[in-house]
């Protein structure tokens, strides 16, 4: 049995390559995720043996676990912890260079408001009854990224 991938392992990877704000790190985290089941109909990182959960935050997409671990940072970036990297498949590797390609560009404010736009953390926070600015820790529906993901993928 191969071992299962965490937020961590990813925010890792992502960390390699730059430092990162917390808000920032979320949204590339949750990206991956997202993207995940849209092209492969499976999770791709866990938390103990469930999927990885990500909330409707004021915020967009995040992650509580790996809020918890980069929470002390605020508003800074987060450095490089420079440890042993999972060793990602090629297909995993593939992936989490598409997400960096695609969304790595992005301020954390710009990466924020692309979330608030898609219909996963839309779609939560109208189910969580909120408002702009409210707090929510409604689940983002991983059929709901799969869906609006693949949607709007436009191949290589």
């Amino acid at each position: 049995m191969t071992e299962k991938t965490s937020v961590f392992d990813v925010a890792k990877w992502f960390l390699d390559k730059e430092d990162i704000s917390p808000k920032r790190l979320q949204k590339l985290v949750y990206y991956v995720q997202a993207w995940s089941y849209a092209l492969f109909d499976k999770p791709f990182m866990f938390e103990e043996n469930e999927p990885a959960p990500f909330e409707a935050w004021r915020h967009g997409p995040v992650n509580p676990t790996l809020y918890r671990k980069y929470s002390d940072y605020g508003w800074q970036k987060i450095h490089s912890e420079n440890e042993n990297v999972k060793k990602f498949t090629n297909m995993d590797l593939d992936l989490l260079e598409s997400v960096w390609e695609t969304y790595g560009e992005y301020s954390p404010n710009e990466i924020e408001n692309l979330t608030h736009q898609e219909l996963p953390w839309k779609n939560a926070r109208k189910k969580a009854r909120v408002i702009d600015g409210e707090s929510s820790n409604e689940l983002l529906d991983p059929q709901d990224m799969k869906t609006y993901y693949k949607e709007i993928y436009i191949g290589d």
